[in-house]
């Protein structure tokens, strides 16, 4: 899965080259995380940092940050970086103590295959763990219930509604029942999800 990660905001004390390696240990993260257990290989294929002036206005309610971050980058990013999915990482603390949003099951659809999320400074472990939730959620994941066995504990796995409990990064088989639903669901087209790109930052033989 192809992944272009889009940073709205310098920090690191404005540290071009810190704020690079931060998104890439970030998507080191993701990868390990989805490789390990799902099979899913995640290159990253680019990294935008926003240090001058915001492309869209980022909005405090999330679904409206998510609207206008998918307008900008399905007519502005996509045209001149191919990708499967794009992600902001942005400062900007989401009302309703909202980490992050992202559409139901529209992977590879283009305009709507995308996320935001707010990186809570907790480092680029735990921001991961927001990533793949709202990755989770655009691969057809919605959020785990009461009947979702979780091996590391009931109601701690990754798609769980609260991200505090999300100490062990692991997903439930229920997480990985509706991803094998969605992948082999012929009403959808998953065929972005196939192809390998031909440059990258971070692939799934990187370490880091």
């Amino acid at each position: 899965m192809p992944c272009n990660v889009v940073s709205q905001f310098l920090k690191h004390n404005e540290d071009l080259k810190k704020t690079q390696q931060y998104l890439i240990s970030l998507a080191y993260h993701l990868h390990q995380i989805y490789y390990s257990q799902l099979n899913i290989k995640i290159f990253l294929v680019g990294i935008e940092i926003w240090n001058k002036e915001n492309k869209v206005p980022i909005s405090y309610n999330s679904s409206i940050a998510l609207r206008d971050f998918m307008r900008w980058s399905s007519t502005e990013l996509l045209p001149r970086k191919h990708y499967d999915y794009a992600q902001l990482i942005s400062g900007v603390s989401f009302s309703e103590y909202s980490l992050g949003e992202t559409y139901l099951a529209k992977m590879c659809t283009g305009d709507m295959s995308g996320g935001v999320v707010k990186d809570t400074k907790l480092g680029s472990r735990k921001v991961a763990n927001y990533v793949t939730h709202e990755i989770g959620h655009n691969l057809g994941m919605p959020h785990d219930d009461k009947h979702s066995h979780c091996p590391a504990g009931q109601g701690t796995c990754l798609m769980s509604r609260y991200s505090r409990l999300w100490e062990i990064p692991m997903f439930s088989d229920s997480s990985k029942n509706h991803l094998n639903r969605f992948l082999t669901d012929k009403n959808k087209d998953i065929s972005c999800l196939l192809d390998q790109p031909d440059n990258w930052i971070v692939s799934p033989k990187s370490s880091y």
